[in-house]
């Protein structure tokens, strides 16, 4: 069955409920493990730069009591990340999202998301090259094949099947990894609606009210009325 359980969640239509933890806090993931959200975003943008805290996070959100009780290897609670560079800032970056998909996660979250051609360039940065005869080569992916930890922390018995299932969703339809860019910009605001429409490998949208109101010239007012119609 299918491992991100976010994903099927939404395909069901049901909403899907999660927060932020910081990163590389044992405490913070464990905490998470335990509570009613779909998924946990661990901070890297802000805070927490740090792969091997990441590790460390991702290690401590494992419940074998959940895994054993509920009969999957599905997450109860599904782990994200927040990266640092912004989808602007990708193509200079890849590695650094390379790195943090090869410790397991199941999907990012990208800051700054204002064009077409930056959300292309997110999803190339996260796909893996598709086969010739692929119906859907394009975006073409630049995601470097090699093998990862992310295989053992799904639980998956080799890197050929992860590489199979560690497509983006919906742009491959049994895809486990979900993009969620972040609109926080007057920029991404305008062109929103023509992202979600040519790329396909937008599997939902998050709004930043904090840094969108800055943007459109109302620091620190993400209630005002301007932004909240922005918002909307």
């Amino acid at each position: 069955g299918r491992l991100n359980r976010v994903i099927d969640l939404m395909q069901q239509g049901k909403p899907v409920f999660g927060s932020f933890a910081a990163n590389a806090e044992p405490g913070a993931a464990v905490a998470a493990a335990q509570s009613n959200w779909d998924f946990v975003i661990f901070e890297m943008e802000h805070t927490g730069f740090s792969m091997r805290g990441l590790q460390k996070s991702l290690q401590y959100l494992l419940s074998r009591r959940q895994i054993k009780e509920g009969g999957t290897l599905a997450p109860k609670v599904v782990p994200f990340v927040r990266v640092g560079p912004g989808a602007g800032e990708v193509r200079r970056n890849q590695g650094y999202y390379k790195q943090v998909l090869d410790y397991g996660v199941y999907g990012l979250v990208v800051p700054h998301l204002d064009s077409v051609q930056h959300a292309i360039d997110v999803v190339q940065a996260v796909r893996y090259p598709q086969p010739k005869e692929s119906p859907r080569l394009q975006p073409f992916g630049l995601r470097g094949t090699a093998p990862t930890g992310a295989q053992a922390y799904w639980g998956i018995p080799d890197f050929t099947e992860y590489h199979r299932r560690a497509g983006i969703w919906p742009l491959a339809p049994d895809g486990e990894i979900l993009l969620c860019p972040l609109v926080e910009d007057a920029a991404g605001a305008a062109a929103i609606g023509d992202i979600v429409k040519q790329v396909k490998g937008i599997g939902c949208v998050f709004i930043g009210p904090a840094d969108l109101s800055t943007s459109l010239g109302y620091p620190n007012q993400p209630d005002h009325p301007e932004v909240r119609k922005v918002v909307d």
